[in-house]
C-alpha cells in the first residue's frame, strides 16, 4: 500500500473519525474534542475521492459529517468546542463544503444550509473585512481578530456567487481580497494582520490558496501575481527537509531564545 493509500485509508478508518465527526488527533493514544472545523473540510475532501473514485463510502462520509455540522450549528454559525466561539472562517469553510456536497448529489438542502450560514457570515462583515469571531474574547490571538486568513473566505463567497447567481457575493469577495492583499510585503510573504507585521506560515498559506481560487474563478492576472509572489516566498523559506517553519519573524519564548518550531499543517498547505 503506497502513501496515497495509507492515507485515504486513515482518513475513512482511524479513530479520528467518532462515526459523525471528526475530532482534533495529537497521536495515536492522545485525542481531542470534535473538530467541527476539519470535519467541514472532511466533507469537501469526501467529495473530491468520491468524483475520482467512485467509491461510495466517499459520499456516505460526506453526508454524514454534514448532517452532524447542521445539527451542532448555532443559526448557521460554526462553534468552536474548544473555546465557545463562533468562528467566521470555520463558516465559510462548512459553506464551501455545503456547495462541494450539492454539485455531487443535488440536494436542495445543501444549499438552504449554505443560504443560512452566509446569512450569519454576513452579519459579521463591515464592508472590507470579516471579524473573525462572534465577540470579543478575553485573548486577542490572531485568529480572535480581523487577520489574513480570513482572505479565504473568497472561495466560498464566490461558489455562493456562481450557485444563486448573485453579483453581491462577488462584489464582497472582491472587497475582502484588495483589503487582504495590501497586507502582501515586498517579499511575497502575508503579515499576519494589520497591527503585527509577524508572517505565520499558516494563515499565509490561507491566503495565498485564496488568491490562486479567485485567479482560476476569475482570471484577474492581478491575483495570479499576488499569489505567484507568495509561493515563491514558500519556496526561499522551506527547510533543506521540506519543512517550514512556523514562524518567520523573531517570535522569542519565556527564556528569550528564538522559536523555530516546524509545523506540518503549514507544510501540507504549501505543498
Amino acid at each position: 500500500m503506497n502513501i496515497q493509500e495509507k492515507l485515504v485509508d486513515w482518513f475513512l478508518n482511524s479513530q479520528i473519525y467518532d462515526g459523525e465527526a471528526y475530532l482534533a488527533y495529537y497521536s495515536a493514544k492522545r485525542k481531542g474534542l470534535v473538530y467541527p472545523e476539519i470535519t467541514a473540510y472532511a466533507i469537501s475532501l469526501s467529495c473530491v475521492l468520491y468524483k475520482r473514485r467512485k467509491d461510495k463510502r466517499f459520499l456516505e462520509r460526506a453526508e454524514k459529517c454534514a448532517e452532524y455540522m447542521m445539527r451542532i450549528n448555532k443559526k448557521g454559525a460554526v462553534p468552536c468546542f474548544a473555546d465557545g466561539l463562533l468562528y467566521t472562517f470555520d463558516t465559510g469553510i462548512f459553506i464551501s463544503s455545503m456547495f462541494d456536497l450539492y454539485a455531487i448529489n443535488k440536494k436542495e438542502i445543501y444549499l438552504r444550509e449554505a443560504e443560512k450560514s452566509l446569512k450569519w457570515l454576513y452579519s459579521k462583515w463591515d464592508g472590507e473585512q470579516f471579524a473573525a469571531v462572534n465577540k470579543i474574547p478575553a485573548k486577542r490571538d490572531w485568529y480572535h481578530v480581523s487577520s489574513v486568513h480570513l482572505a479565504k473566505l473568497a472561495i466560498p463567497l464566490l461558489k455562493a456567487s456562481a450557485y444563486f447567481g448573485n453579483s453581491e457575493y462577488k462584489k464582497a469577495a472582491f472587497k475582502l481580497l484588495n483589503k487582504c492583499k495590501r497586507l502582501q510585503l515586498k517579499d511575497g510573504s502575508f503579515q499576519v494582520n494589520d497591527e503585527n507585521s509577524i508572517t505565520l506560515t499558516h494563515p499565509h498559506c490561507y491566503a495565498t490558496e485564496a488568491f490562486l481560487y479567485a485567479y482560476y474563478n476569475l482570471e484577474r492576472e492581478e491575483y495570479l501575481e499576488v499569489a505567484e509572489k507568495a509561493s515563491q516566498w514558500l519556496g526561499k523559506i522551506q527547510n533543506e527537509d521540506g519543512s517550514l517553519y512556523r514562524s518567520y519573524s523573531v517570535e522569542k519564548s519565556t527564556t528569550g531564545k528564538l522559536k523555530r518550531v516546524k509545523t506540518t499543517d503549514a507544510t501540507a498547505q504549501a505543498t
